[in-house]
């Protein structure tokens, strides 16, 4: 996320540079992607969901292809890094729910033979 962030902040550094702009319009611009830590901040905001404003900015202001570069961001980093850390977790839920059937198995067993003996 770090180095995407970085990449857009010097992309879009011509723009917010260039004189002959409202400086309205670079304003605006700047208090998303001005700064390294306003870049990481919508970065924060792409990956949790509120992509469209922050990209629907960047198309009006500068490019339309700046859509596809957030579409290629939210495609690589939010589905599939998410995803394998999400499967992780999971994955290691449903071992340790496991371990805890085993172990109220072997319980339930000795409870039985306790029982049993009785």
């Amino acid at each position: 996320m770090t180095c995407f962030g970085m990449l857009i902040n010097q992309l879009i550094q011509g723009y917010l540079a260039d004189n002959s702009l409202s400086v309205v319009e670079r304003a605006e611009v700047f208090d998303l992607y001005g700064s390294y830590t306003r870049t990481i901040i919508t970065m924060f905001e792409l990956t949790l969901g509120n992509w469209a404003p922050p990209s629907r900015m960047l198309m009006s202001r500068i490019g339309e292809w700046w859509g596809m570069i957030i579409v290629l961001y939210r495609g690589l980093f939010c589905f599939a890094i998410v995803n394998v850390t999400a499967a992780t977790f999971i994955t290691e839920t449903n071992r340790a729910a496991a371990a805890d059937d085993e172990v109220a198995m072997i319980r339930k067993e000795r409870m039985q033979q306790q029982n049993a003996q009785k």
